[in-house]
């Protein structure tokens, strides 16, 4: 799960972080289909704008419907370096 946690990281492509809740140990093989804008339907056409088509999941329905995960948006306390001050070396 903390391997999913990561790749949902990489794939929000985003500052937030994911953080696992789920108390689930081992691995797991997971195949998830997602799209990173929901396709809508105009007319024939799939275009955005309209009403959502189910082959368009967003991540987090995605993740619900497809693996019975959850993303809840809420603040969590993380370790963090935080430079405040920089200056060059004197020559020695």
């Amino acid at each position: 799960m903390e391997e999913l946690a990561n790749a949902l990281i990489r794939a929000i492509n985003s500052e937030q972080i994911v953080v696992n809740r789920t108390n689930l140990g081992g691995r797991f093989d997971v195949d998830l289909t997602w799209s990173s804008e929901p396709l809508r339907a105009s007319g024939s056409n799939a275009v955005p704008g309209g009403a959502p088509l189910d082959d368009g999941l967003i991540l987090s329905t995605a993740l619900q419907e497809q693996l019975g995960l959850k993303l809840v948006l809420r603040p969590e306390p993380i370790d963090a370096v935080v430079v405040d001050h920089i200056e060059r070396p004197s020559p020695n």
